[in-house]
């Protein structure tokens, strides 16, 4: 019941939206993830007193969530001081902090926490939203849009660098940038299922293919530039590792914690190579297939020396510098509004100033680093799965800190990626991974 409470109240939750006025809908979202994380907490009030010990990463990630929570603390504290708005710098704080919640509650009061059976559940709520995105890209526009919550009906129109525009959808969602965000969730829980302890099947190998293009599906439907971007990032670091084993070895031998699970990228591997050799035109029509989401074109186009991704990338990291008028606490917690805004560095260094700001940075820059150092080692340990499911959360809130932290920490994705952070930190401590 756990498990399905946190998948529908992230996968479905932003059908509140079209019977409730949006302030309302989103307080209710809100009220019901803190239900649910106090839910596992006083579930487990006997586990609670029996308690592993915490490695180095965990305890690092806790230090800084914890620093987190306390320079939000302080900022609200000060609040009247600035004349900052009391009530959105509150509902600034709840956005960050509760999705950073789940992984506290995860890795210190809940070990038994079960990821496997939660990625089960959410690739069966995903199937129903994924058919929506396709009719919606394919067939009817304006099928089940959300015309209630947003005057776009919930679609972002796109411009592209040349000539014309291309439609973003949502499927059920209140925007396409919120469907992405689930859309590269999908992609991660399916690498997330590699880590269950079953004999391999052909039919779970299906199942996880079938999931990964599903994600990716969502993530060309949706059409947002950087998390296709970091879905690329993950499958080079995962042929990179692979090879990596292969010339260490001289041969495929890749070292997983349980038996049969490499075989799954044998088999992507070789289906590729067989469909490339023997059936080109169907390796081409797939690729024509691919080809004919304009979100492709729009990114092939965006990363050559003509377009603008280069300079979105500079231009975010100008930006994110500490400005020569920076103020030691800044205009106030809130003052840009009731959640995070776009270039969320930048954001923080106007609302928290040069205290508050660099302490807010450092406790982010060390979960990132934490994870990324997790990563690495697990490239040199030449286990593609974990490098996935640890570069994963570094990528999501490092580009959220440039871009906008709401991409990172919105509830839907924010959640469930939390809850990841948490799991799969509590798996490698047990399976003695770090």
């Amino acid at each position: 019941m756990l498990y399905l409470a946190i998948v529908l109240l992230t996968v479905y939750g932003d059908l509140l939206k079209r019977y409730l006025p949006g302030p309302i809908a989103v307080a209710s979202l809100y009220i019901l993830a803190l239900a649910i994380l106090i839910w596992m907490i006083i579930s487990n009030l006997e586990g609670r007193k029996i308690k592993s010990p915490l490695y180095f990463e965990e305890k690092q990630i806790i230090n800084c969530i914890y620093s987190l929570i306390g320079v939000y603390a302080f900022e609200l504290s000060i609040a009247s001081l600035n004349n900052a708005p009391l009530i959105a710098g509150l509902s600034t704080t709840i956005y960050v902090l509760l999705p950073l919640g789940y992984t506290v509650v995860i890795i210190k009061y809940y070990p038994q926490f079960n990821g496997i059976i939660l990625a089960q559940l959410y690739h069966l709520a995903m199937i129903p939203i994924n058919i929506i995105g396709l009719i919606q890209f394919r067939i009817d526009p304006s099928f089940l849009i959300n015309n209630s919550y947003v005057e776009t009906g919930g679609i972002i129109y796109r411009n592209l660098l040349e000539s014309g525009s291309f439609s973003r959808f949502p499927s059920i969602f209140v925007s396409a940038d919120r469907y992405s965000a689930i859309g590269l969730i999908q992609l991660y829980l399916a690498f997330l299922l590699l880590l269950e302890n079953k004999p391999e099947s052909k039919y779970k190998i299906y199942w996880i293919l079938f999931n990964m293009l599903s994600g990716f599906t969502a993530l060309l439907i949706s059409g947002a530039r950087s998390r296709l971007l970091i879905a690329a990032i993950l499958f080079i670091l995962l042929g990179l590792t692979i090879l990596t084993s292969f010339l260490s070895n001289g041969r495929f031998k890749i070292k997983y914690p349980f038996k049969g699970t490499s075989e799954l990228f044998l088999f992507v591997i070789c289906i590729s190579l067989i469909i490339g050799i023997t059936s080109p035109e169907k390796f081409s029509s797939l690729g024509q297939e691919i080809n004919s989401f304009p979100i492709v074109g729009f990114l092939q186009e965006s990363l050559t020396n003509d377009g603008d991704v280069q300079s979105r990338v500079d231009q975010a990291i100008q930006i994110s510098l500490i400005p020569e008028d920076v103020t030691l606490f800044g205009e106030g917690l809130g003052t840009l509004g009731e959640k995070p805004r776009e270039f969320g560095i930048s954001a923080i260094w106007i609302e928290s100033g040069l205290f508050g700001g660099l302490a807010k940075l450092i406790a982010f820059a060390g979960i990132i680093l934490t994870f990324g150092l997790l990563a690495i080692k697990s490239f040199i340990r030449q286990q593609p799965v974990y490098v996935v499911l640890f570069i994963t959360p570094a990528l999501v809130i490092g580009f959220g800190l440039l871009t906008g932290i709401t991409g990172a920490l919105e509830l839907s994705s924010g959640v469930l990626l939390c809850v990841c952070m948490g799991f799969i930190i509590n798996f490698s401590r047990q399976n003695r991974l770090q």
